[in-house]
């Protein structure tokens, strides 16, 4: 099938697939990997990325909740937010209280995407 032929979507997993294969020690920077992805590819996509980040660094941006979805109530300490102050960017990590809610929430109500939407996680 001619490239041309393949939707937005199945050309943008193209890519970030052979980006995340491609770099072995280095760091991989991924932009709202969920932009024009199908939405039960996005499951799939995010546990490929997840596999991968085992062997090497790969940092994703997104403003979409479902992203983080993929992670498990152990790994929060991987969530920081980006917010603007003034003309400056600020990054937080989730404070112990704020993963300790979030974790319960996870094992006991919904996914984290759900909290996320709901809770004061950015503020």
């Amino acid at each position: 099938m001619p490239w041309s032929y393949l939707s937005d979507g199945t050309k943008r997993l193209f890519y970030i697939i052979t980006e995340c294969v491609s770099v072995k020690n280095g760091i991989v920077l991924m932009e709202e990997p969920k932009l024009r992805v199908h939405p039960h590819q996005l499951f799939s996509l995010m546990n490929f990325i997840k596999e991968q980040a085992r062997e090497k660094q790969i940092i994703v941006t997104t403003h979409s909740p479902i992203v983080l979805d993929i992670l498990s109530p152990d790994e929060l300490n991987k969530i920081t937010i980006v917010s603007l102050a003034g003309n400056k960017s600020v990054f937080n990590k989730l404070s112990s209280e704020q993963m300790d809610t979030a974790k319960q929430y996870m094992e006991e109500k919904a996914d984290l995407s759900y909290y996320w939407l709901h809770s004061d996680l950015e503020k």
